[in-house]
């Protein structure tokens, strides 16, 4: 599988997770894929078009906005939302070794369930919500 990070969460995740799980799956930031300054419709087609990618998004509100909810819709790409509460007033490690943790679950909901799932994420359980 492949893991995507949206500009709403560390670049070193990336880096993390490639370190500890690279064997199995992989993962790209949107910084590195995409350069800074790209919308999120133009990302999520791209994405689209290579296949195989789950997104990784600290941005709730993508759910919300009508433009991004279409697209992420038309995709049929899988979605982990992290709830605000994933950084609120959390430093960067501590947001690192919870999703160190939860990690296993969201790679085991992201194999089983179909494409275009949503799930959104608390710092210490996951949720279906589409």
């Amino acid at each position: 599988m492949k893991f995507f990070f949206d500009e709403n969460t560390s670049p070193k995740w990336v880096t993390i997770f490639d370190a500890l799980d690279g064997a199995y799956n992989q993962s790209d930031h949107i910084n590195k894929k995409f350069g800074p300054v790209v919308t999120d419709q133009i990302w999520i087609s791209k994405l689209q078009s290579e296949g195989d990618w789950i997104i990784i998004t600290g941005d709730i509100k993508m759910k919300t906005n009508p433009g991004v909810r279409i697209a992420l819709r038309q995709s049929n790409i899988t979605v982990f939302f992290l709830k605000p509460s994933w950084q609120h007033n959390r430093k960067l490690l501590e947001q690192t070794w919870r999703l160190i943790k939860l990690w296993p679950d969201i790679v085991d909901k992201a194999s089983r369930h179909p494409c275009g799932a949503w799930f959104e994420a608390e710092p210490n359980r996951l949720q279906k919500i589409k």
